[in-house]
């Protein structure tokens, strides 16, 4: 039953810190890191208050620390959580791209891939199996 209640409580954290840095910038995030590393063993608020301003980011920051009081963690090892949290939404959307697939008519206006094109790639691209 105790390794439920450790494996909840981790999920807990662990959810509400991607969510928290899913809503505020790396930067900030970098500014709560370093402030919880400063802190200790200190499980307060002051790390979040303090950087975060949007009463959503707050309330969110609120779960985290909610969360983390469950926890045995200490303020340097969530500040890594949030810091790899951080790294990992980043690489997430840095690796999504929108590119534009124009089905219209052919115009000197506008420069981008026929349809057909794009469909191509993306049929000889699939490693295994391709939804549509």
């Amino acid at each position: 039953m105790q390794l439920f209640l450790v494996a909840s409580s981790m999920e807990k954290l662990l959810d509400s810190i991607v969510k928290l840095v899913a809503m505020i910038s790396n930067e900030k995030v970098q500014s709560v890191a370093s402030r919880l590393q400063k802190a200790g063993s200190d499980k307060s608020a002051f790390a979040f208050t303090e950087v975060l301003q949007t009463p959503a980011a707050l309330g969110v920051a609120k779960q985290v620390i909610s969360a983390w009081h469950d926890t045995t963690i200490n303020a340097s090892e969530l500040a890594y959580m949030l810091l790899t949290a951080s790294h990992v939404n980043e690489i997430g959307i840095n690796n999504q791209r929108t590119e534009l697939v124009w089905t219209g008519p052919v115009t000197p206006f506008v420069s981008a891939r026929r349809t057909e094109q794009a469909l191509i790639e993306v049929i000889s691209s699939a490693e295994k199996t391709l939804f549509l």
